[in-house]
């Protein structure tokens, strides 16, 4: 009896989709990290910065702030970078009344949605995850990014956004741990 994962890559094969194998690792389908799974990474070893925005989170050990060489206009939002393309940028604005309404609005190209309500360091938050906000370009293929959403309620109609996005579901977990780790929020 063929294996089957045999099988689906010969269901593959015939719908059109040949994957390479190493894009196979990556891509699962219909598959994401639950919005308020539990913290699965040791965040030990990892640094804590603190934004211009008063926040202050740990970062797996690997990713820099992204600086732009040209702006244009006032940039209020910080970026870090992994350098295998994880992101994570955290911004603060203005927003409807109710936090449930100050998400982001998923669109018909992504799957995988999941959402919840949750307090982090006292501040109410909603946490989104879901896939296929972006693509990930390898050699070995492209597939959906692995998103993480988190709009922190600040005060009436002031959120703390952080938009994340990662090219593996074990990426996206860390994303999600990110998250919680947001010790201290000042708002400027």
């Amino acid at each position: 009896m063929p294996a089957p994962t045999f099988l689906i890559a010969v269901l593959l094969l015939f719908l059109g989709f040949v994957p390479a194998a190493s894009t196979q690792a990556h891509f699962v389908a219909d598959s994401a990290s639950a919005a308020c799974s539990t913290v699965t990474s040791d965040t030990n070893a990892w640094q804590q910065v603190t934004t211009h925005h008063g926040v202050t989170l740990k970062l797996p050990p690997h990713f820099v702030e992204k600086h732009y060489a040209v702006t244009i206009g006032t940039v209020t939002s910080q970026e870090w970078r992994d350098g295998l393309g994880a992101s994570v940028t955290i911004d603060v604005g203005g927003g409807p009344k109710e936090l449930t309404k100050a998400g982001v609005i998923p669109h018909d190209k992504n799957f995988a949605y999941s959402e919840c309500t949750d307090s982090i360091n006292g501040l109410p938050v909603l946490i989104q995850s879901m896939r296929g906000s972006g693509v990930v370009f390898r050699p070995e293929g492209q597939w959906p990014t692995y998103d993480v959403y988190a709009t922190f309620e600040l005060g009436e109609r002031s959120y703390l956004r952080v938009t994340a996005d990662a090219p593996t579901l074990e990426s996206q977990r860390q994303l999600l741990t990110v998250v919680r780790t947001i010790m201290r929020v000042r708002h400027r």
